[in-house]
């Protein structure tokens, strides 16, 4: 385990990147692009990343915000740990017979699926 005092070595490859007013034409499906950046909404994506620096080495999550694919750290090689504010959405295809509830949402209520 890395603390603030030890002296360690570590071997991260760096999986960062950013693409700034990602195009539609980037991907087959327009519809797909326009879901995930047409929402104006910021989102985590589950994909992770690593990034070094001279000091440290960061590791954190990619994540859309408008028409920006990016990440934004949550752990530090020092120990330290950071957050974000960013909501979870999950892409997926579901049938034209699938309902989805209107009510709940919550932990202790969640929505529902039938057919």
């Amino acid at each position: 385990t890395l603390g603030h005092t030890e002296e360690a070595t570590l071997d991260v490859q760096q999986t960062y990147y950013y693409f700034g007013n990602t195009p539609a034409s980037y991907f087959d499906d327009a519809t797909f692009h326009e879901l995930v950046f047409g929402t104006g909404t910021y989102y985590w994506l589950a994909s992770r990343y690593a990034i070094c620096i001279t000091s440290n080495a960061y590791v954190g999550l990619r994540c859309v915000g408008s028409a920006n694919l990016y990440g934004d750290n949550l752990f530090y090689s020092n120990g330290a740990a950071a957050y974000d504010s960013h909501f979870v959405r999950p892409v997926v295809s579901l049938g034209s017979d699938i309902q989805i509830s209107r009510d709940g949402g919550t932990a202790d209520s969640p929505r529902t699926l039938s057919k």
